[in-house]
């Protein structure tokens, strides 16, 4: 008897493996996606090696990225390549879950439009860069780890002043799956500068300013952008979810 049941249970293993095997890719577009700022736009292949292309923002306002990503899987786990990233990354299943490896990204800044307001207003430019530590999928960031967002020869269609500065926002593990958010100016004539925090809702308030030692043309020239970050007071100007 003990031994039907387990030749029962391991022919049902076969199968299910052998129908995974073959699922084809564009099973990923039944996924629910609502509330997600990131979809899966259009796949090829199947789970076990394939490509598809994301899309990026809010449902109804999404922008397809391209090139496609690619996946292919392999030791127990997916490989991920894509041209924006600076090598293979690496998405492990074991016992614990699934878990995603340390890597660091390289993306143009005009995406940033594509997550509303208030940058669709602000036409972004330049570059985005991010790091991130290895962790666990679907938990809060370690504590003492931290992901790094860079924003390199920033601009704004609303000014003719270029680049604007070059940013950093860095978002820090914290305890009871608390994050911290620090956003910092490393140079540019408009400092950005702002602090919160993420547990299930982002908290973030900040400030940009014109810096002293800008001439009146620039200035005047920043005028416009100013107002559209947020509050304005003079050459500042106040951001954020209002809270905290």
């Amino acid at each position: 008897m003990w031994r039907a049941i387990a030749a029962g249970t391991a022919l049902c293993l076969i199968a299910i493996t052998a129908a995974v095997a073959i699922l084809p890719a564009r099973w990923l577009l039944r996924l629910p996606t609502s509330n997600s700022l990131i979809a899966v736009a259009d796949a090829d292949g199947s789970l076990w090696q394939g490509t598809a292309l994301l899309a990026l923002g809010p449902n109804g306002a999404r922008r397809t990225l391209t090139p496609a990503i690619a996946w292919q899987w392999r030791d127990w786990g997916w490989t991920v390549t894509h041209p924006w990233l600076a090598g293979p990354l690496r998405i492990n299943l074991g016992w614990r879950g699934a878990s995603l490896t340390a890597q660091r990204a390289t993306l143009p800044a005009d995406l940033l439009s594509t997550l509303g307001a208030p940058f669709n207003t602000l036409g972004p430019a330049g570059e985005l860069s991010a790091s991130w530590p290895a962790m666990a999928l679907g938990a809060g960031l370690p504590a003492g780890a931290a992901i790094d967002v860079q924003w390199k020869k920033a601009g704004s269609a609303l000014s003719r002043v270029y680049p604007l500065g070059d940013y950093r926002l860095r978002i820090a593990g914290a305890a009871q799956q608390t994050a911290t958010l620090t956003l910092t100016t490393d140079r540019g004539p408009l400092t950005l500068q702002g602090n919160g925090t993420w547990r299930n809702k982002v908290t973030f308030n900040g400030e940009a300013s014109i810096l002293e030692s800008v001439s009146n043309g620039d200035r005047a020239a920043m005028a416009g952008l100013l107002s559209a970050i947020g509050r304005r007071s003079g050459d500042r100007s106040r951001f954020g979810t209002g809270g905290g």
